[in-house]
């Protein structure tokens, strides 16, 4: 009996066999990689904070506009948001160590943990308001906690890329909590804050500019600061409301993945959807630096 060429139809045909059931096995799996770049984007963009930074600002320089014996009425403000910036850090922090955790699951990699995380909801609860009140309400305490101990049991567990849709499915409840804390932080605090100084501004300078009517070129240097000022007041409004927008579509995208965790290592279209939130908040971010 002759042997058979090598290239008989019998080994072809198991060569195709072959390259149908590799390509079956590897078509119902999708390159995670939008995850990760949506989560990396996010964990930079929650680590910005150059708003919490100037929000205790914001009141010590509208004490500069404001009669002496108004001043001393600002104190307590600035007290009561001294007592606060930790806070506010801690959850910039968490959102941010949140993300990375997920970026680095995408990319089966071991996450660490901040130790500071967890002491932080100790201390959310000694922060009052001016009326001596609890300042964070209990389910947002709770939502801090509850996320840090997440964070922390991932790392000590060494959880890896096969706990992605697991660490998404425990943390959305909490995460969407303190996602909505850092935007009522932003809007209820930061940006009434530029309001009240922006009108602070403008009643002193409209007061220097009356009183300078019978000095032209004075009276024009006058005008110059007062717009001068309240524009940069405008800048930094316009760049906090886009960080706003910025919150709400990592929100939104932390949802998503939510909802579709169980098609997440299957679906081309939640992936494409991923990377449409991941250009989205890049640009944002992009332009919220340049505001600063």
């Amino acid at each position: 009996m002759k042997e058979r060429p090598a290239g008989s139809p019998q080994k072809f045909n198991r060569l195709v066999s072959f390259l149908l059931i590799f390509a079956l096995g590897v078509s119902g799996c999708v390159d995670l990689k939008a995850i990760r770049a949506f989560s990396e984007i996010s964990s930079q963009a929650a680590a910005y904070t150059t708003f919490t930074d100037d929000y205790v600002r914001s009141i010590e320089r509208q004490k500069s506009y404001q009669p002496e014996d108004q001043q001393e009425n600002l104190e307590p403000i600035i007290k009561e948001r001294e007592a606060q910036r930790d806070v506010w850090l801690a959850i910039h922090k968490e959102i941010s160590a949140y993300m990375t955790a997920l970026a680095k699951l995408s990319s089966d990699h071991i996450i660490s943990y901040d130790n500071s995380l967890g002491e932080m909801s100790r201390k959310m609860e000694t922060i009052k308001d001016e009326n001596g009140k609890q300042f964070f309400k209990k389910e947002e305490v709770d939502a801090f906690g509850g996320l840090a101990r997440l964070l922390a049991k991932a790392a000590t567990d060494s959880y890896r890329e096969k706990e992605l849709k697991e660490i998404i499915e425990s943390s959305n409840k909490d995460f969407q909590v303190i996602i909505a804390l850092l935007k009522r932080f932003m809007e209820m605090g930061y940006v009434e804050s530029l309001k009240n100084e922006k009108v602070a501004v403008k009643k002193y300078y409209e007061d220097l500019i009356e009183a300078a009517k019978l000095n032209p070129d004075q009276q024009a240097a006058i005008e110059f600061l007062s717009i001068d000022r309240q524009g940069a007041i405008d800048k930094k409004r316009k760049a906090a409301e886009s960080y706003v927008k910025i919150l709400n579509k990592i929100g939104e995208g932390h949802q998503l993945l939510y909802d579709k965790r169980s098609q997440i290592e299957s679906s081309k279209k939640l992936m494409v959807t991923m990377k449409v939130y991941e250009k989205d908040i890049s640009a944002l971010f992009g332009a919220v630096k340049k505001m600063k």
